[in-house]
């Protein structure tokens, strides 16, 4: 009996000890596969929110213009902590559907009291301040062009196709190393075919990111990915998402036209930047 209860105080400390080194081991594999935070010149984060949309535009230090809230259970907190923002300069909806404006009253928290603004598309409802084509919005170091919906047709256009396409534009930030030349992106929501197809591409307009419309759903098309020419694109979506987004459709076309492609749900956050030497990116998670 007494050595029974003496090898039961024996095992005591391996089990202790094994727990100990697994936890360990743990946090070793999370700080190696994650990283925390954005690196301090980020421009432009596409933020991971599971199947939706969220991007954060820099305007200051420690502020952004946010486009999309992403759907309600999404983890924008998480994103905002990455990104070390403290609040919104602005939020800007795209379109109706819950997966791009779910955490919209959430978002209203971080909004700036003082000159915050929620802006959306013209189809929305009236409790945000509606934009027009041709519109430009400039905050801090962030400019933002509406290049869709045309006020005259919104109407007529189905929820998708009354998504907001924005042309984005974030200056460079004066400090050592930093670029001379602005970091552009274009966001075009949930947009598809009939949308694309009507928007008048400008060959001068730089894009060097762009956001796969639709989460890169097969009603898009491919024809505009040419059309924009991207340097990089990026998919936001949920891992194993039903949809299979991005379709490989869309996947296949950028292959063929070597455009690279980062996905959210593989990623996490991926953070935007412009230096001396080309486009930077930056994931939150290790390939």
């Amino acid at each position: 009996m007494k050595a029974t209860i003496q090898r039961g105080k024996s095992r005591r400390p391996i089990t202790w000890l094994t727990t100990a080194l697994l936890i360990l081991w743990c946090y070793l594999w999370w700080s190696r596969s994650h990283h925390e935070s954005a690196p301090d010149g980020w421009q432009i984060i596409t933020c991971d929110v599971g199947q939706g949309s969220a991007t954060l535009v820099r305007s200051t230090n420690d502020s952004a213009v946010l486009v999309d809230t992403g759907p309600e259970q999404g983890d924008l907190d998480e994103c905002l902590r990455w990104a070390r923002v403290r609040r919104l300069s602005a939020i800007l909806l795209s379109h109706e559907h819950a997966d791009h404006i779910g955490n919209l009253e959430h978002a209203r928290q971080f909004l700036d009291t003082k000159s915050g603004q929620v802006l959306c598309s013209p189809a929305m409802a009236s409790s945000c301040q509606p934009v027009s084509t041709g519109q430009q919005i400039t905050v801090g170091n962030a400019e933002l062009q509406v290049l869709w919906p045309h006020t005259t047709n919104v109407h007529r256009l189905s929820t998708n196709n009354s998504s907001l396409i924005l042309h984005v534009e974030v200056k460079p930030w004066h400090a050592p190393g930093t670029a001379t030349t602005p970091l552009t992106a274009l966001l075009p929501g949930d947009a598809e075919s009939p949308a694309l197809d009507q928007t008048p591409w400008n060959d001068d307009t730089p894009v060097d990111i762009l956001a796969l419309a639709h989460h890169g759903s097969k009603t898009s098309g491919t024809t505009y990915l040419e059309k924009v020419s991207p340097d990089i694109t990026v998919a936001s979506t949920g891992k194993n998402n039903s949809y299979g987004h991005p379709h490989q459709v869309a996947v296949q076309e950028l292959r063929k036209l070597n455009i690279p492609l980062l996905n959210t749900a593989d990623s996490g956050h991926i953070a935007f930047q412009r230096t001396p030497t080309g486009l930077l990116t930056h994931t939150q998670k290790h390939p």
